[in-house]
């Protein structure tokens, strides 16, 4: 554990909107989810009023309104008209880019999920409810109907689901956002208010579709499964009696067998790639989320193996809050009147390293901080700069060469920051290339300065494969006396100090800014700070 008596460990600024909603209501859980998809959590705060299901909760406006923080003026009412603030107004604030509506020239789309949700909404989420009641008032003629009728919807669902991932097809829509917590009751709430016929678990389509949803950045934390319970089985409506039900347990953490890599996000790589000029190292390429957070991404799983030799999925819940701390890392530490080391003897002063990056875009110094707070930002130079002296670790950047005949690639060095300053830690990996990599031919692959937009985990090869077994065996800094944790960095306090106000480190900074055309790393497009 690093010492942190003069670490700042920073804090997520407050939040821009509220959400009133009442905690466990349909609508309120449907809202939620596309807030923690969208990545709003930082942004959007939260105030929820305890409830329970009775006439006219679910569709009243006045319980689910979006205001701004500062007046609680509402900017937006009832769960579509959220939604789509969501998606329309706050891209700034959010930190995942998702289209969950379709584009006006999407006809058949739009009719496609317009017809699924008047029929779901008909024969699963209001037959869901007609079914407790019936059962509560002892009208086994009703109860009887509607649990063929729900129990028929399931069926349909489940053959649906057998021939495409998500409802509406290869990607997740405002369909799964409406129907994903309508499913999600059924077991634990309604299963004991009448439909017991059987458990979603037994549907092998459905299941996969609650675990691949669930397990979706965003979508647990927004999913109370206690507060969904109280919703429903404290209501007089659907439990008369008051009587204490135990629905069965879910797990959908569990891992999904032969998960299909989704488009465009690849994963991890076991293919080998040799090292320039550094005999003995190969790296393997960890794919990462091409939504403005790469740089972030891709140092957060390189510091989980750095740390422990533990190797984070992509699809790990943990990498967004990760990739976030070391966003507002950065840019705390930007902002500290400090120097910062850079490669071999090289300083240079946060004041500098920071104009000499607004500079690029024709901003001050001051935006060009705020907006880098912003997720989906990208980050570069200055950022990776940052966080070395924070995380007092060294960053070592590499780019992909192409040989002479087009038809092979190795890695070569743009930059081994924190070197030799820090490398009593083992460093962390990256790659600065562009978002084809490697599914591209060699002769393909842009550089940065010369189209790529891209960074990349890299993974050392320190072993033969990828196995959380083997990986146990390695030693990890923890069991070494080295730190273990992302937010316990030891930050600015350990830079050396400006000498005087006013006075240069002398360094040039040349190389050291984000590109305008995506996450490059300077005008010159190497990360070199002398050329």
């Amino acid at each position: 554990m690093a010492n942190t008596t003069d670490a700042r460990i920073p804090s997520p600024p407050p939040p821009v909107y509220l959400l009133k909603l009442v905690r466990g209501s349909l609508s309120g859980h449907q809202v939620l989810l596309a807030r923690g998809l969208f990545g709003l959590e930082d942004g959007v705060g939260v105030l929820g009023t305890k409830g329970c299901y009775g006439p006219g909760v679910e569709s009243w406006e006045g319980s689910l309104q979006l205001m701004y923080a500062g007046n609680r003026s509402v900017v937006a009412r009832g769960r579509d008209g959220i939604i789509r603030y969501f998606q329309e107004k706050l891209g700034d604030l959010a930190y995942e880019t998702i289209d969950l509506f379709p584009r006006q020239d999407q006809v058949l789309l739009k009719d496609r999920i317009h017809t699924l949700l008047e029929w779901l909404d008909a024969d699963l989420d209001k037959a869901s409810i007609s079914c407790a009641k019936a059962k509560a008032r002892k009208d086994p003629r009703a109860y009887k109907q509607n649990v063929n009728k729900v129990f028929a919807c399931l069926d349909r669902l489940e053959h649906l689901l057998s021939f495409q991932p998500m409802l509406a097809g290869s990607n997740l829509t405002i369909i799964d956002v409406l129907v994903w917590p309508m499913l999600l009751r059924i077991d634990p709430c309604f299963h004991s208010l009448g439909l017991d016929r059987k458990y979603l678990s037994n549907y092998p389509g459905l299941d996969t579709y609650m675990r691949t949803i669930y397990q979706l950045p965003g979508a647990a934390e927004a999913s109370d499964i206690s507060d969904i319970r109280r919703y429903y089985l404290e209501s007089p409506h659907l439990n008369p009696g008051g009587f204490e039900t135990v629905g069965p347990e879910i797990d959908l953490d569990l891992p999904l067998p032969n998960r299909p890599r989704p488009a465009g996000i690849p994963g991890f790589y076991t293919r080998t790639y040799p090292v320039e000029e550094e005999p003995g190292l190969s790296l393997q390429v960890q794919q990462v989320s091409a939504a403005g957070d790469c740089l972030f991404q891709s140092i957060a799983i390189g510091l989980a193996f750095a740390r422990e030799c533990k190797h984070v999925s992509m699809y790990d819940k943990s990498l967004r809050s990760e990739s976030l701390f070391l966003r507002r890392l950065a840019v705390d530490t930007l902002k500290t009147d400090c120097d910062l080391f850079m490669q071999d003897d090289e300083v240079i002063s946060t004041e500098e390293l920071v104009a000499c990056a607004a500079s690029q875009f024709n901003i001050s110094s001051q935006q060009y901080l705020k907006d880098m707070t912003r997720p989906a930002t990208w980050g570069g130079g200055p950022e990776i700069v940052a966080l070395v002296n924070a995380l007092r670790r060294p960053i070592h950047v590499y780019e992909p060469i192409c040989s002479e005949d087009g038809k092979t690639l190795t890695f070569q060095s743009c930059g081994k920051f924190g070197s030799p300053a820090f490398d009593d830690k083992r460093p962390v990996y990256i790659l600065a290339a562009d978002d084809r990599f490697p599914e591209c031919a060699p002769s393909e692959v842009r550089r940065h300065g010369s189209g790529g937009n891209h960074f990349l985990a890299l993974i050392p090869n320190w072993t033969k494969m990828i196995d959380p077994k083997i990986y146990d065996t390695l030693p990890s800094e923890s069991r070494a006396g080295g730190e273990n944790h992302i937010d316990s960095p030891s930050i600015p306090a350990g830079v050396p100090l400006r000498q005087g106000e006013g006075e240069s480190s002398g360094r040039s900074s040349k190389g050291l800014g984000r590109k305008g055309g995506g996450n490059g790393l300077g005008a010159s497009g190497d990360l070199n700070s002398d050329s």
